[in-house]
């Protein structure tokens, strides 16, 4: 092939070696070139047309390619290694010399840049440099805005490598930018280490105010929370907000906490938004103007899920003054966050249709406010249909929804939001039957972004994971109760939310255990869960609570059935978790709650004697499940039945309802449980599972 190739005349050779250089080639650009060399449009095409016929180069569309990789490599080697640097100069020069860079393609933009840092060590004037900078800057932009984030801190990085110390007072806003963005791409890489770290040192030192040091300020302040020093983000952040004039205290106690919480009450009376109109009318205020409100909501936005997982009494402070900033300056795109949160934090009080009013007046504000809208879908979705929306829409869509706002924040470089989502999706997906196998997979992919982005919301997704191969380890033989196996170490999980005081990490575990033990009829285990809960006074973020309350129940009520000691206050306990789910169930969801609500009232049922009117409710309960796709509680209630008929000697109406339950979590994906329903309906004396 290298004869073949030294045998054609020196103009097709000269085709071949820019081919090389650049890769798949504009005819345009072919021309360009080549007339650097002294070739014509004639000799061009000529040339072209004989390299097609030789079947050394393939056209595909506007563009020449070679025919064959090995083709490439071969006409790169007719380039001398000691030329080649100079070659990629060349090429790039005479690209840059020749075009608009004001209206240049993405395409040729990208291969300038591309040509010029290959050969940039020739890039030795002082003004050349400078102007190279200048073009990098504009790929890195372009780059970026096509959501090619890792192209586009390549070129940031090496329009900064040609910036000099000097160029700070001469050309102070290309430095600036330039770097301001590239530590921006960095972190949308997942390069947050030291590395941001050194190309934003030049702002800190270089920057001439506040305000310009205000983008690099949140590039580290994300960089801090996604390495997992939250607690150091959020010390960080606070010191930003005190630069911008907004102040909070660091360790706010309840008083304060609740004097904000009536401050924003305060303003939803005096604009008179009780009426059941004016929260939604909110989205019809004007705009934010002000630079530093804008920049200190910027902040608030980033420190929102720091705080959420290790400092929840400063969060509050943070969505109060969110909401506080947008009525009294205008609404700006992390107005929706706020307004979102706010409502979440109103369905802690029980009113979930005000709550989930806010949560429409926060889409309506993404929706028609917004000019940026899917930079801010990751957060103000992982809020109204992971906290709110899946108290009041069919979970299934939540689900989906939360999907969709990865995929987004994904597209935009979000990593905070987007990795955050994943895990609140997977869980959410997890308590609600969707398929285990297929939840396998996507938690894995996941992980392994987190892993890649050395970001700290791995840890969250951990228990979800455990869990799952708890319930599909056909082969298993450890307590599946506890969260110890190939995802994690239950007990090492813990001391690290001892140490970081990550309440809901733990309130997550303890609540996957609880859930966990009810389903492989583990009383004892889920009776110490319940409580250590109580002894340790957790606080449940929503979802969870409902998950707790409803598990603590259906083992408040076991309990209280077999055991004579403390038998009052496990029965308080398991009424007073069926009111609350009747309560969701009849005033917020009956498709999500109904199936729990009917599980939950035969377990009362059955613990207050009342045989038949306990079979009822698991069979209600299991119609329900199916109709509405739930497959985890159709197992139960089958399973439920078939203990209740079990113990009070129907045999075959137990083997039928064991029959049910064991298709069920076969349908579910728990392998593991189903076989240990199988192993239960052997045990049943005169069963014809003997023969199978």
């Amino acid at each position: 092939l290298l004869h073949k190739l030294q045998g054609l005349n020196g103009g097709c050779r000269s085709i071949l070696k820019v081919a090389a250089c650049v890769g798949p080639c504009k005819e345009s650009t072919l021309r360009l070139i080549g007339a650097s060399y002294g070739m014509d449009t004639f000799e061009v095409n000529a040339c072209l047309q004989l390299l097609l016929s030789e079947g050394l180069m393939n056209k595909a569309n506007t563009r020449f390619i070679m025919a064959h990789d090995r083709i490439t490599e071969t006409a790169y080697s007719l380039v001398s290694a000691a030329e080649r640097e100079q070659e990629h100069y060349y090429i790039g020069r005479i690209l840059w010399e020749n075009m608009d860079i004001g209206i240049i393609s993405n395409d040729d933009l990208f291969t300038i840049v591309d040509q010029l840092s290959r050969g940039s060590s020739m890039i030795v004037d002082s003004d050349e440099q400078r102007r190279f900078a200048e073009v990098c800057l504009l790929a890195g932009k372009r780059a970026a805005a096509a959501s090619s984030f890792l192209s586009a801190s390549i070129y940031c990085l090496q329009g900064c490598t040609k910036l000099k110390e000097s160029d700070w007072q001469s050309h102070y806003s290309l430095c600036l930018e330039l770097h301001s963005l590239s530590g921006e791409m960095q972190y949308a890489t997942g390069n947050n280490g030291e590395e941001i770290q050194v190309l934003l040192n030049p702002v800190m030192a270089h920057g001439r105010c506040f305000d310009d040091k205000l983008r690099a300020h949140m590039t580290i302040l994300r960089s801090l929370g996604s390495r997992g020093r939250l607690n150091e983000a959020i010390s960080y952040g606070l010191t930003v907000l005190d630069g911008l004039g907004e102040h909070l205290p660091r360790h706010p106690n309840q008083i304060q906490i609740a004097l904000d919480f009536l401050r924003c009450q305060l303003m939803e009376v005096k604009s008179r938004v009780i009426d059941r109109s004016a929260i939604e009318g909110l989205v019809t205020m004007g705009d934010m103007v002000d630079a530093h409100k804008l920049a200190a909501m910027k902040i608030l936005h980033i420190l929102t899920s720091f705080c959420f997982q290790v400092q929840p009494e400063l969060m509050g402070l943070i969505i109060f003054r969110m909401v506080q900033l947008s009525r009294s300056h205008g609404i700006c795109p992390e107005s929706s966050l706020g307004f979102a949160a706010f409502g979440l934090v109103i369905s802690c009080f029980g009113d979930i249709d005000k709550a989930y009013r806010y949560g429409k007046l926060a889409l309506s504000i993404l929706d028609n406010r917004t000019s940026d809208r899917n930079l801010h879908v990751p957060s103000v979705y992982l809020v109204v249909y992971f906290m709110v929306n899946s108290f009041r829409e069919p979970v299934q869509a939540c689900v989906e929804q939360l999907r969709h706002a990865c995929e987004i924040g994904k597209s935009v470089g979000d990593v905070e939001w987007t990795l955050i989502n994943a895990g609140a999706e997977v869980e959410l997906a997890l308590k609600n039957g969707f398929n285990l196998k297929d939840l396998l997979g996507r938690i894995r992919g996941y992980l392994d972004e987190m892993k890649k982005y050395n970001h700290y919301s791995h840890l969250v997704t951990l228990p979800p994971y455990q869990t799952i191969l708890n319930l599909i380890d056909d082969e298993g033989t450890g307590d599946p109760t506890i969260l110890t196996g190939a995802a994690m170490d239950q007990a090492a999980v813990l001391d690290i939310c001892m140490k970081d005081g990550n309440n809901n990490l733990a309130c997550m575990i303890g609540s996957d255990r609880l859930w966990l033990a009810n389903i492989f009829n583990r009383h004892d285990a889920a009776k110490t869960v319940i409580l250590e809960f109580h002894q340790s006074r957790h606080d449940f973020q929503a979802d969870d609570l409902v998950h707790f309350t409803f598990n603590s129940g259906l083992a408040a009520a076991w309990i209280a059935r077999n055991e004579g000691r403390s038998q009052g206050m496990w029965r308080k306990q398991a009424n007073t978790a069926l009111a609350s789910i009747r309560d969701y169930a009849t005033n917020h969801s009956a498709w999500n709650f109904e199936a729990k609500q009917h599980i939950l009232a035969g377990e009362v049922h059955y613990m207050n004697g009342n045989v038949n009117d306990a079979a009822s409710c698991f069979k209600e309960a299991a119609t329900i499940a199916d109709e509405r796709n739930f497959p985890h509680e159709k197992a139960l209630a089958y399973e439920r039945l078939g203990i209740l008929y079990s113990e009070t000697g129907s045999v075959d109406a137990a083997k039928e309802a064991f029959e049910s339950a064991y298709k069920a979590y076969l349908e579910w994906g728990a392998r593991r449980k189903a076989r240990a329903v199988y192993e239960e309906r052997l045990a049943l004396k005169g069963s014809a599972a003997d023969s199978k």
